[in-house]
Formats: structure tokens, sequence, C-alpha cells
């Protein structure tokens, strides 16, 4: 890790580290994904011979738009997922770069993919300016991990991020149902920095620094995933007896017999 990571980081808060992860490990994640989608259309008896992961997910949701919420909304429990964003590569880097110890994951581990074909009808796409704090709530020291899996160019609804905002502390927010997106009378919405980066970089934000999905795109799949990680021995954490906006619950009405 280069001290001029650090130093940007803490300055800017964000800075994006350059080859961490394997094109290997990204592999082995767009292939389970790939067989997942591939399952999807086979239960549905929809012919997917000779498609990319990209027509697979096309073909479900113009076949089963609410099949293909569901599928999108089951990625986030994938095994491999976890063994993707969890791996030594990342984990190392996390604890080199900001001494973190006793690590607490707050959760929602996320895969995002995006292209114009995969607009959800009536659904939203992409996210408006918003802080991660406002949906963890845990420590005021958490890292934000966002990583690429494919290369993302300008065209490609690249992240986006307000240098400095988080220095500012938590913004006033409003719901927005999908993201707890800040006010716009806070930022300047023409002030934000794009970020284009390659699949196996990792793309480091403070939990209070304020980002965006650009929604400058076209016909490719921009596809990547984050998680965040709390540092377990934050004064403020450990006071505040480790807590967290994102909790557990059963949807007792989702039960159904087995057959």
């Amino acid at each position: 890790m280069k001290k001029n990571h650090i130093l940007e980081y803490k300055e800017y808060g964000y800075t994006v580290v350059k080859d961490v992860l394997p094109k290997s490990s990204i592999q082995t994640l767009t292939d389970t994904l790939d067989a997942v989608f591939t399952q999807s259309l086979e239960v549905l008896s929809i012919a997917h011979e000779e498609l990319d992961l990209h027509n697979k997910m096309y073909q479900l949701l113009i076949h089963d738009k609410d099949a293909y919420i569901k599928v999108l909304s089951s990625l986030s429990r994938l095994l491999a997922l976890q063994e993707f964003l969890y791996q030594p590569a990342m984990l190392n880097m996390i604890k080199s770069m900001f001494a973190f110890d006793n690590i607490y994951l707050p959760g929602a581990t996320v895969i995002n993919t995006m292209s114009n074909r995969l607009k959800i009808p009536n659904g939203y796409f992409g996210f408006e300016p918003h802080q991660d704090y406002a949906t963890t709530q845990g420590s005021k020291e958490s890292v934000v991990c966002w990583v690429p899996l494919v290369d993302i160019e300008i065209n490609m609804f690249p992240l986006q991020v307000l240098r400095k905002s988080h220095q500012s502390g938590l913004f006033p927010l409003e719901d927005k149902g999908h993201v707890f997106a800040t006010k716009p009378e806070y930022y300047d919405k023409n002030a934000f920095i794009t970020l284009t980066c390659k699949a196996g970089d990792v793309v480091l934000m403070d939990i209070f620094t304020l980002h965006r999905t650009s929604m400058l795109g076209d016909e490719r799949l921009r596809m990547a995933c984050s998680t965040r990680f709390d540092n377990g021995i934050n004064t403020d954490f450990v006071t505040d007896h480790y807590p967290t906006g994102l909790l557990r619950s059963v949807k007792r009405d989702h039960y159904k017999q087995p057959k």
C-alpha cells in the first residue's frame, strides 16, 4: 500500500487502489452469476444457448420482471460474493492501510448491474447522491469498498464522488425508498468527480463521502460490487456497544409449508 493512497483518502475521502484483486477471482464470481441466471432461465423454459451473462439477464427481465427482481435481490447472499469481497488480498489491504482491528461487517454486500437494456420498468436506476453512514449507522471510521467487475469507462454508469465531502459529517437527507439521499441544496451537482477504473481495482471511500451513480451510460453491462468494514476499536463504536442500522428480521408471512 503506497503512502499516497492514505494521504488521498484522508484529504479527499476516497482513493483508487489499482490491481488489488486477481482477475481469476473476478472470473470465478462472474461464472457463478452466469450459472444463477442460466438456472433461472431453465426453470422458466426460456432459451439461453450461446447467450452471454448480459443477454441472459435481459431475457429474464423481458420474460418475467418479477423473477428478474427476485434473482437480483438474491445475489447479495451468494457465498461466491462473500468469498470474493473478503479474500485475503482485500482484508490485508484494509488492515495494513487503516490499522483496523476486530473488524465488524455491517452487512449489505451488494452487486450492482446496470445497462440501458436492464432498466426495470417503474423501478429505480442508479443511486442519487448519498452517504453510506445513513444506512450503516455503525463505526464512524467505517470504510466503503466499491469493486468493479468489468473495466468501467466514462460511458458505463461510473461511480462519482464529491471530494472532501466526508469532512462535513452527515448531511440532511430524505428517504427515497431505495436510498437515504442527501438533500440537493447541500451539494453542488456539478462538482462530482467521475472515477473510471479497471476490473480488479478497489475504490475506497470514507463512510461519510458523498457519492452517486453517473447516468451517462450505454448498452454495455456495468457490474460492480461493494461492502463496508467497521473498525471494531473505534472509540464511539465501542462506547455505543457496536451499533448497526442493518438489522436481520424474519418475514413470517413469507413462510410456505415445504412440499
